[in-house]
């Protein structure tokens, strides 16, 4: 006790300091009842008892910060207890999946330099909308990405084969194409698509999912052509199908912005016969100069044209980054503990559940923007690709205590290890430090905290509850922490709906059956 009060401020009081019913306690003047309270001044080996209790004693319930700090000021004391409580609720993994807090875009990447028509093109589904007399449900999109130029099929499915007959038509009429992008969704992932794809020699490029951004150029077509079809369809609502050709011919004959020019244009290499044009043509005689050759000339004026659309549509891009740069960007290197965007939350009770995932470890870099994620033993699952704008930096605990018993980190690796990961990055012994205390000696395979452990056996001889149990903590054989012994929530009494007496008694048992 004597090296705790020597760590305490300087400026303390010490005189405040006395003993009570064997506790050492410190008296403080409440400001507010304008009384003395005593607060009890806890050794180091209780400090995460307390902060648990005073973080999610009320039926388990997480408090927030300030209202964690304020119910442990008013019955314990320790140093630091200010920083020790902000660094225990950062760790708190079901805080972590509540909040958005720490979550960062990703800087815009650059795309392959595009400089004519069918080199790549964009694909998407729409719907599903309303089913028309045509029994048609969903919109499919081919969006050139150089000209912009898009063709747009009404179809009554998103089956592999409607979609194949769409792609059969687009490349019948326009030519076939040299690439691809999509996302990743079952259709596009088929055998019979990359089989029909292979023929034309078309390669196939996939986004991440939920990831919409690396399609944006679809995202912001469709905003735009939902936006023509609710003006049209006040005439008919439930038949857009009968205006979706006339409404794509609008956007392809009139002037885009990121290319300065107009698609129909850039793709067909003369403008589109409008009501306006044929109107005004008409009225006025051309004049032909029979010393210039036409074909010549209009090759020159498409060259000149392509070329200023792919500068411009270059500056677009270089714009995006460059208002980019102002916001905070985080990398995610391979090692680093994360949390993971929980995307599948449908429902009506979908705002109650967590907005994130894991913790997961990222053990590849695939690109920039792309990482292969893998649960954290002893989570079982296979192993994610997903891209960095649905993670955040996690923060783990040396040890997650829950008032029960602690297994050693051998044994929880051999049990608990899943059976289909057997590489030697998914385990634990594996794991980067993520403690910021020194390395112990590479011979050390279990060390246990500076202060006294209270077990089964010594717990009589302690001023503790009788249900406390403090953890130790484990280290592997390289002498790196083991990041945590039993993660919150992991076979939780209350997900199983098991009475106390009995989950005390269950949990007794197979902590023998694991120390035999």
């Amino acid at each position: 006790m004597e090296g705790d009060i020597q760590q305490f401020d300087k400026n303390k009081n010490y005189d405040n300091f006395s003993l009570l019913n064997g506790c050492l306690c410190v008296k403080e003047l409440d400001e507010e009842t304008n009384t003395f309270k005593q607060r009890i001044v806890l050794p180091p080996n209780l400090h995460n008892p307390a902060m648990f209790y005073s973080h999610q004693s009320f039926a388990d319930m997480h408090l927030d910060k300030s209202r964690t700090l304020n119910l442990a000021k008013a019955y314990f004391y320790w140093p630091n207890m200010d920083q020790s409580i902000k660094n225990f609720i950062n760790s708190c993994l079901l805080c972590q999946a509540k909040s958005s807090h720490g979550l960062h875009k990703a800087p815009i990447q650059s795309f392959p330099d595009i400089k004519a028509p069918l080199e790549y093109v964009a694909v998407d589904i729409v719907g599903p909308l309303s089913t028309t007399s045509r029994h048609n449900k969903y919109m499919f999109t081919v969006i050139d990405m150089f000209s912009r130029f898009a063709q747009v099929y009404a179809i009554p499915n998103i089956k592999t084969e409607t979609l194949i007959q769409c792609l059969s038509s687009y490349f019948s009429t326009f030519g076939p194409v040299a690439h691809i992008l999509s996302d990743a969704g079952s259709q596009f992932n088929s055998s019979e698509y990359r089989v029909f794809l292979a023929d034309y020699n078309t390669q196939i490029h996939l986004t991440m999912p939920f990831n919409h951004q690396a399609n944006g150029l679809c995202e912001r077509y469709h905003k735009t052509l939902k936006q023509l079809l609710q003006n049209i369809e006040d005439k008919n609502p439930t038949e857009w199908d009968n205006f979706l050709e006339t409404a794509t011919f609008a956007l392809n004959a009139t002037f885009h912005e990121s290319i300065q020019n107009i698609p129909f244009y850039l793709f067909y290499g003369r403008q589109a016969n409008l009501n306006i044009s044929l109107l005004f043509n008409n009225n006025l005689t051309r004049e032909v100069d029979p010393t210039v050759n036409p074909v010549s000339q209009r090759i020159e004026r498409l060259n000149i044209v392509f070329q200023n659309a792919f500068e411009a549509s270059k500056n677009s891009h270089d714009r995006n980054v460059k208002y980019q740069k102002l916001h905070k960007q985080s990398t995610f290197e391979v090692g680093q503990i994360v949390m993971l965007s929980n995307n599948y939350r449908v429902g009506t009770n979908a705002k109650y559940k967590p907005k994130f995932l894991g913790p997961y470890r990222i053990t590849k870099k695939l690109s920039p923007v792309n990482r292969e994620l893998l649960p954290i033993l002893p989570f079982k699952g296979k192993s994610k690709l997903v891209h960095i704008n649905r993670l955040k930096p996690a923060t783990i605990r040396n040890f997650e205590w829950r008032g029960t018993e602690v297994f050693p980190l051998q044994q929880l690796t051999a049990d608990e290890s899943p059976d289909d990961e057997t590489n030697a990055d998914n385990d634990i012994s594996n794991q980067p430090s993520i403690s910021n205390d020194p390395p112990k000696p590479q011979n050390s395979q279990s060390i246990a905290l500076k202060e006294p452990v209270i077990t089964t056996d010594n717990m009589a001889s302690q001023s503790v509850p009788t249900s406390t149990f403090i953890p130790q903590i484990q280290y592997n054989n390289n002498g790196i922490q083991n990041p945590f012994l039993r993660p919150y929530g992991l076979r939780s009494r209350r997900d199983l709906n098991i009475p106390n007496d009995e989950w005390v008694q269950s949990r007794t048992m197979e902590f023998k059956r694991r120390n035999k």
